[in-house]
């Protein structure tokens, strides 16, 4: 008797849209091929037009039942990958895939990241870079990242792949902190604000919380998921009375900066963030990575590997901060001298543009 194919699909179940599991299901079995549903996640609806869904994280289950799986040597003819949750999905995934082609598995991943030339609302640096290395893990196809803060955290996991290198703009948090104290060295109380689902805040904001306490200088913490929690967590942080907000490289947050400065600006409160263009939307102060230097820095790693090669690539290179953008409009309105930021590094100024 043929043995029935056996599929793991690894992919997320939304329950209205008609898309991943909903779908994979069904047309699998009318193959003739067996499903072994791995959810990475569980949804009200898909992501691409329903505003408010509900999103259920499963990676701690999808790591469970792969290590089960593994245990019992199950025969998988095919992996089949779409949706991901989180770029720790992707490291998963990635090494599963490995495993079940020791086996003779056929790998297939279907990069799911956005519609109509959009990324999903879902997807940050990290996952983008993520999918793409699951995407050429059997290929060993050349991988060039871009702007991941922390590629070593296990978490991300883009480090120690033959196949992948990339750019990191990290922040110096130290230094964010710093500025702030020179602006105001009477600081007594500082708010982190940022976005939980964004991989790439949680390390700047341990460090943020570490260097505070070493200057035994209080603060408030709000997280915020939408344009309007990102609201709500602002009059939440200046009831509060904090001198100063900080955020890291956080896309959910900047996103919002054009519904906050103006709040921020009426309360007195100087808004610091860790790229160029929470300034130019608003913010007080922006400081970290040149974002054209780093596209261009990352377009010339990208052309050496496809000239050269991976051989002698770093697992990642670390692009450093020190331009400080300013906004002068902000600064104005705030009564802010800046000036005492010119021996601290190169200050830009720039004005509030909404893009």
């Amino acid at each position: 008797m043929t043995r029935t194919p056996l599929t793991a699909a690894i992919h997320d179940l939304s329950g209205f849209g008609r898309c991943s599991l909903t779908i994979v299901l069904p047309v699998l079995s009318a193959m003739g091929v067996q499903c072994c549903p791995m959810p990475t996640a569980c949804l009200s609806t898909h992501t691409g037009g329903f505003d408010g869904n509900t999103f259920l994280d499963l990676t701690d289950a999808l790591s469970g039942a792969m290590d089960h799986y593994r245990r019992l040597n199950l025969p998988f003819d095919a992996v089949y990958t779409g949706f991901m949750g989180s770029a720790r999905q992707m490291a998963l995934s990635a090494d599963f895939l490995r495993w079940a082609r020791t086996g003779g598995a056929l790998s297939i991943v279907d990069p799911v990241m956005g519609d109509n030339g959009r990324l999903y609302r879902t997807y940050t640096p990290e996952m983008c870079a993520g999918m793409a290395a699951l995407s050429a893990e059997d290929t060993k196809t050349p991988v060039v990242f871009a702007a991941v803060s922390y590629p070593a955290e296990e978490s991300v996991a883009l480090t120690g792949l033959d196949y992948v290198t990339g750019t990191s703009d990290a922040l110096n948090t130290k230094f964010i902190i710093d500025l702030m104290l020179a602006q105001n060295p009477e600081l007594s109380k500082v708010g982190l604000l940022y976005c939980l689902s964004e991989d790439n805040s949680a390390t700047p904001i341990a460090e943020a919380k570490e260097y505070l306490d070493s200057k035994s200088i209080p603060y408030s913490v709000q997280t915020a998921n939408s344009n309007d929690e990102v609201v709500a967590a602002v009059s939440a942080l200046i009831a509060e009375g904090v001198d100063a907000v900080f955020t890291p490289t956080d896309n959910v947050i900047q996103s919002a900066e054009l519904a906050i400065y103006e709040t921020l600006i009426e309360a007195g409160v100087p808004h610091y963030g860790g790229a160029d263009s929470f300034a130019r939307n608003g913010a007080f102060a922006g400081c970290g990575v040149n974002y054209t230097l780093l596209g261009g820095q990352t377009a010339d790693l990208a052309y050496d590997v496809l000239t050269k090669g991976m051989d002698g690539m770093e697992d990642y290179y670390l692009l450093e901060g020190g331009i400080i953008t300013v906004n002068t409009e902000t600064a104005a309105a705030l009564n802010i001298d800046y000036t005492v930021f010119q021996d601290m590094g190169t200050v830009a100024e720039v004005q509030t543009t909404e893009d």
